[in-house]
C-alpha cells in the first residue's frame, strides 16, 4: 500500500517527469520535513511559493505546470523554496525592491548550499546557476518594472 509520503513523491515524478531524479527527490523531502515543513505540488498556477500558516508551519507549494526548460529545474525550484524557509520568516509583510531581491538572493544562497548534499545534483551546478542567474534576472526586471 501506498502512504501519503509515497503519493505525493509519485505525483511530483509523474507530473515533473522526475522519475529519474527519485532519489535526489526524497532526500529534499527528507531535508524538508525534518524542518516541519509541508510540501505539495500545485497545478492551479505558475507561481512557487513558501508560506507560513497562522500557527507558524510552513508549507512550500510547488507548481508542476508545464514551465520549465528542464525536468530538473523543479528540484532547482524546491530547493529555492526551502532556502526562503533557511532563511527565516521576514519581520515585515512589505518590503521594497531592495528588499524583495535580497531575499530571493538570500534563499537561492541556501539552496546552493544544499546542492552538496545531493552529489549527484553538484555535478550539475551548472545548469544550478544558469537556472538561479536567470530567476534573478527575470526577479530584478520584475522588481523594477523593466
Amino acid at each position: 500500500m501506498v502512504n501519503k509520503r509515497q503519493q505525493k513523491i509519485n505525483e511530483f515524478c509523474g507530473l515533473g517527469n522526475l522519475e529519474r531524479y527519485r532519489n535526489e527527490l526524497e532526500g529534499i523531502f527528507d531535508l524538508i520535513e525534518a524542518h516541519g515543513c509541508k510540501i505539495s505540488a500545485r497545478t492551479d498556477e505558475h507561481s512557487s511559493q513558501h508560506v507560513y500558516d497562522s500557527i507558524g508551519g510552513c508549507h512550500i507549494r510547488i507548481s508542476l505546470q508545464e514551465q520549465y526548460k528542464a525536468p530538473v529545474d523543479i528540484l532547482w525550484t524546491i530547493l529555492h523554496e526551502f532556502g526562503h524557509h533557511l532563511s527565516g520568516k521576514s519581520s515585515t509583510s512589505k518590503h521594497t525592491k531592495e528588499q524583495k531581491l535580497k531575499r530571493e538572493v538570500l534563499a537561492w544562497y541556501y539552496a546552493e548550499k544544499l546542492l552538496g548534499e545531493f552529489p549527484r545534483l553538484s555535478d550539475m551546478k551548472p545548469a544550478f546557476i544558469a537556472y538561479k542567474d536567470e530567476c534573478l534576472d527575470s526577479y530584478n526586471k520584475g522588481f523594477t518594472g523593466d
